[in-house]
């Protein structure tokens, strides 16, 4: 594992550059039900970074998703969201 992975000042910062590029308006006042459960980190394709970052930040994975190759904030997400099965299917 990297240094930078580990490393709490580096996440923040990153965080702090992310957070901008967000889909997902999180100041709207009535969002959309879908919004709470339908995120980026309980989409099947989701795959989370190592770290400090594991628990906030992945890259999607999703040929259809206009977001597929590009790092994502786990709380997101877009229309193109699919459940992860769970460990009994």
């Amino acid at each position: 594992m990297n240094e930078l992975s580990e490393s709490l000042e580096h996440l923040y910062a990153c965080h702090d550059r992310w957070i901008g590029r967000v889909n997902r308006d999180k100041s709207v006042e009535d969002p959309p039900d879908e919004w709470v459960w339908n995120q980026c980190e309980s989409c099947r394709y989701w795959i989370p970074l190592t770290g400090k970052f594991r628990t906030d930040w992945g890259g999607c994975s999703n040929r259809e998703s206009a977001f597929d190759g590009v790092l994502r904030f786990a709380h997101d997400g877009c229309d193109k969201f699919e459940e992860k099965a769970t460990d009994s299917e």
